[in-house]
């Protein structure tokens, strides 16, 4: 069997279930290094990193479900869900509805940005993370064990 044969790129619904697979995919991944890493103390920056990745997955995820509600191919499959699973989805859909809930996210977003985006040179909050270490002592790096990442000394 082909992959065309089950997803057409020009149906809606193809497209919304290999996004729906990709982003389970990407938390579950995510979810799970971060709970892999923060069993071992010398692994704290990895989980960190882990911790960002899936937070921006989590923002981006409830983006592309509250997006894609626009179309009604989407609310039809949805509606083909039995209840528990509709409930759940929409529970997703409404998990920044709330003031509260709404300044979350917006936290959560400004999150995202700030952790996948490089600061700019005048960025002040890296100046003062500058200031503060100036007097560490400067190791370079070290790979850690079982990983593809390095980690900074100090």
């Amino acid at each position: 069997m082909r992959i065309g044969e089950i997803f057409d790129s020009n149906d809606a619904v193809s497209r919304w279930v290999i996004q729906f697979y990709s982003i389970s995919n990407d938390l579950l991944f995510t979810n799970s290094k971060i709970e892999q890493h923060s069993k071992q103390e010398e692994h704290s920056a990895l989980s960190l990193y882990f911790f960002k990745l899936a937070s921006s997955h989590l923002k981006e995820a409830v983006d592309f479900f509250k997006d894609s509600m626009q179309y009604k191919e989407i609310t039809d499959f949805i509606s083909m869900f039995n209840c528990k699973d509709q409930e759940d989805f929409n529970e997703l859909l409404m998990i920044f509805d709330t003031e509260e809930e709404q300044r979350t996210y917006t936290n959560l977003n400004s999150f995202r940005n700030n952790s996948f985006h490089y600061p700019k040179l005048d960025n002040k909050d890296l100046k003062q993370v500058l200031k503060k270490v100036k007097n560490y002592d400067l190791e370079l790096f070290e790979l850690i064990e079982g990983t593809e990442r390095a980690l900074f000394l100090t």
